[in-house]
């Protein structure tokens, strides 16, 4: 893997930002854009830099800009540094494409994530750059912050500074944990803490986490905050643990980052979910809060607090008759 000295001195002086050539029919030149590399390499660039915006990707298929990236890698023969990049790819296709270019011989990748709906956060921006930044060096497409301000965008490269030095006081957790001994099942609530772990890449210190917690616990159960985003990471990196907890309402209270996002990670989560806040904290009472929490989601178990006695009667009652069981 390239230094990053390397890379400081691949990136003085004039830079080439390749435009992808094309024929009069629209396909890819590549005898064209082998030239232009030629032309720009024996000019003195150091670097052959590949862009979603000047490489015209917005007007190329996914397979194209594979095809673009590999003549690009294969033709520069490390005559110059090559950056590649892509272009709007989900997490999860970002990866992959990361693992081809690295594969192939691309030296930096440039990562450009969607920000459909300004749904993105720092915590999911560092998660996505920090899962790419496992296969090569990532360069940061700075332009994805303006719209959210300059506070943002430091925010979040602060963030990706500061990811890799986290780390989990075990004295401090093994003090608060003597509470609980004896117990088998232990439901671990850290607060958004596993969710900005899960988003920032950092899967390493969660599987510590948690196999800390099976050496004490028979039974593990993580809160998860923002499902819709850390309940398909947790899955994919398939964490050990029992199940999970999570906010599930109708009217998607603290749902995040959006109540249909949730449902679906819910639904497809392969352990069993336990829903909080079933009732949205006093907007959805009675039957049709349970109804909807047990036979339109289908979560396995749900837990939900009380203020009086009474509320806990009237509340138990319209449970246990959704689930049809006697009283």
């Amino acid at each position: 893997m390239i230094d990053r000295d390397r890379v400081r001195e691949a990136l003085t002086g004039p830079i080439s930002s390749i435009r992808t050539p094309f024929k009069k029919d629209g396909g890819v030149d590549l005898d064209g854009l082998r030239n232009t590399l030629d032309f720009n390499i024996e000019a003195g660039s150091k670097t052959m830099l590949l862009t979603a915006g000047d490489s015209h990707y917005v007007a190329l298929s996914d397979q194209e800009i594979a095809e673009v990236s590999r003549v690009v890698i294969e033709h520069t023969a490390r005559r110059a540094m090559v950056v590649t990049a892509d272009r709007f790819f989900h997490t999860k296709q970002a990866v992959a494409f990361a693992k081809y270019v690295a594969e192939i011989g691309s030296d930096v990748h440039m990562v450009l994530p969607p920000d459909w709906g300004a749904s993105c956060t720092s915590e999911t921006l560092c998660g996505h750059y920090a899962q790419v930044a496992e296969n090569m060096p990532v360069m940061v497409v700075t332009g994805i912050f303006s719209p959210k301000g300059e506070d943002f965008g430091l925010r979040t490269l602060e963030l990706v500074k500061e990811a890799s030095r986290f780390e989990i006081d075990y004295g401090v957790l093994e003090q608060y944990l003597g509470f609980f001994a004896g117990c088998d099942v232990l439901v671990a609530d850290p607060g958004a803490e596993i969710d900005l772990l899960a988003m920032m890449g950092r899967f390493d210190l969660i599987r510590d986490y948690i196999g800390f917690l099976r050496s004490r616990f028979n039974t593990v159960i993580t809160s998860v905050h923002h499902a819709g985003v850390t309940l398909p990471l947790l899955e994919q990196e398939n964490i050990p643990v029992d199940g999970y907890l999570t906010t599930v309402n109708q009217p998607g209270v603290f749902m995040f980052p959006s109540r249909d996002h949730a449902i679906d990670a819910i639904k497809n989560a392969s352990k069993p979910v336990i829903a909080i806040k079933p009732m949205a904290g006093g907007r959805y009472l009675g039957h049709k809060a349970f109804d909807f929490v047990f036979n339109e989601v289908g979560v396995s178990a749900s837990m939900f607090g009380m203020g009086t006695v009474d509320q806990v009667r009237e509340t138990t009652k319209a449970a246990r008759e959704v689930l049809g069981v006697a009283a």
